[in-house]
């Protein structure tokens, strides 16, 4: 299951600062390819891609990355669902070749959605946000090999704090790549007079207009922190600096300091209902006001969502109906540093209440990435003993694999669930060695639970069917075809026939058997 909110291309405030010089260059051209939009945090790149996005009349696939994106299977899914979320018809033979790879590599599905693009013939454009999130070797090859085919008039758009590591020099002589640096993102005194002006809505002298900017080397994140730090742009006192001949301050790009400075400057500066809004929904990678009043146990989210909107309080919208909502990532951060150490009970409270309501509403994938980025090991195997099945026969048997080696093999050797689980995993990983002493091991550990009169006995007499069921296809990579169907109709006849997913692969037995006697 695919989170439909990153595809939603962040909506355009009309009090932005709109940059002439920076959209003419993400403009298609021949034989550009790819515009390669490079800055450190709080520089405007998802503005700047976004209001080109609401200005060409090109079809446009946007995705916004996290840290989770960064595994070749889940990557390829999601830029394959922006495009399909955009309008591109006829992807289901691209998801399904992806559904079939086996390791790393998608070329296959790759040369699908290529093939696709070229026969549709439209000048797509498509933005990833927050590249940088994006390591892996096999993924940076894969989208290497994808820049490399693009049909013409095709336009990628890499919005990234770091440069990736792609044959760019290859591309750049080619003529392939727009660059744009922090250089050119960087706010000239005439967009930062207009920033303070129109954007923030403030009164700022000329004088401090060229300090402000100058000072920040037109980082739009340290002006918008400093506009909103209560006094506006009077907080920095140049002039006396000036005057007493001493050098002045330098605001670093750092983000510890962004940190303090937002926590001291900003939070403090609330109202003591928006800053508790604010630290009790910092846990919450993306936000809706269901979600929110969840965690809260209120029923006012939305409203004080909208109000944090209206104040630019670092509150991005994904949607333009204001329902779901990302706070500026050197926000949250500040946010979260400051309630774990003020309050660290709360905080792992809220957490729970977070992954719980992603768990309860669907997002199971995001909530078991949240369990493991805390390292709650317990409540994985928690998790994955509940829905691990489901996820492995909705085609997402190696992220489970990858979720039980994160767990210790105590742990798993323990559970008849989780055994039964990874079994599964390789099992549809086509990683049929070493399945047979898998198998071995879970019976005897079903027949210490039986035999121990184990509360969970009754549940591991249900896991014979599914044993059997992996024999079964076992047999047949043996030519045991007689011992393949016998095991196949135990099961059918034993099984559990409300779970649909065994069902299903117990049918699929049926069926390979019936086609080996020519039926």
């Amino acid at each position: 299951m695919l989170l439909t909110t990153k595809f939603l291309r962040p909506t355009t405030d009309r009090r932005a600062v709109h940059r002439d010089r920076l959209s003419s260059l993400l403009k298609p051209s021949s034989p550009k390819r790819l515009n390669l939009v490079i800055a450190p945090a709080g520089f405007g790149k998802t503005t700047l891609a976004s209001q080109w996005c609401a200005e060409t009349p090109s079809p446009t696939a946007w995705l916004s990355l996290d840290e989770h994106d960064n595994e070749p299977r889940r990557f390829w899914q999601y830029v394959i669902g922006a495009f399909e979320h955009a309008g591109l018809a006829g992807l289901a033979d691209c998801r399904k070749q992806l559904s079939q790879v086996e390791g790393d590599t998608a070329t296959c599905a790759i040369t699908g959605l290529l093939n696709l693009l070229s026969a549709d013939a439209s000048p797509w454009f498509l933005v990833l946000d927050d590249f940088h999130f994006i390591r892996h070797t096999q993924i940076l090859r894969d989208f290497a090999y994808f820049i490399d085919y693009l049909p013409p008039a095709i336009t990628v758009t890499l919005a990234s704090r770091t440069e990736p590591e792609m044959p760019l020099s290859r591309w750049r002589v080619r003529r392939w790549v727009q660059d744009v640096h922090p250089g050119l993102l960087a706010f000239s005194e005439d967009e930062c007079r207009r920033f303070f002006q129109d954007t923030m809505g403030l009164s700022v002298s000329e004088a401090d207009v060229r300090s402000i900017c100058r000072r920040t080397e037109g980082w739009v994140a340290a002006m918008q922190l400093t506009a909103l730090s209560g006094n506006g742009p009077k907080s920095v006192d140049l002039s006396a600096e000036a005057s007493s001949g001493l050098p002045e301050p330098q605001l670093d790009v750092d983000e510890r300091q962004i940190s303090d400075y937002v926590l001291t400057e900003v939070l403090e500066q609330q109202p003591e209902e928006l800053t508790q809004f604010l630290l009790d929904t910092a846990c919450c990678p993306r936000l809706s006001a269901s979600l929110c009043d969840a965690i809260r146990a209120t029923g006012d989210s939305q409203k004080l969502l909208e109000r944090l909107l209206s104040q630019n309080l670092f509150l991005i919208p994904l949607d333009t109906d204001n329902q779901w909502f990302r706070y500026h990532d050197l926000f949250r951060d500040a946010l979260l540093q400051r309630l774990k150490q003020t309050d660290p009970k709360r905080a792992e409270a809220l957490w729970r209440s977070t992954v719980k309501w992603l768990l309860d509403h669907g997002h199971v994938q995001d909530g078991i990435s949240q369990i493991v980025h805390q390292g709650d090991r317990q409540w994985l195997a928690a998790v994955l003993a509940e829905h691990g099945n489901n996820l492995i026969h909705s085609g997402y048997h190696l992220p489970v694999l990858d979720w039980l080696q994160f767990l210790p093999e105590s742990l798993i050797e323990d559970s008849p669930q989780l055994q039964m689980l990874r079994i599964w995993g390789r099992f549809f990983a086509n990683r049929l060695d070493g399945l047979d002493p898998l198998l071995a091991s879970l019976e005897d550990l079903l027949d210490r639970r039986v035999a121990d009169s184990h509360p969970d006995a009754e549940g591991a007499l249900g896991l014979q069917s599914e044993i059997s069921l992996v024999r079964s296809y076992l047999a047949r990579t043996r030519s045991d075809d007689k011992s393949a169907s016998d095991l196949t109709r135990q099961v059918l006849k034993d099984i559990d026939h409300t779970r649909i997913p065994l069902k299903s692969v117990t049918y699929y037995g049926v069926g390979l058997d019936y086609f080996g006697k020519g039926c």
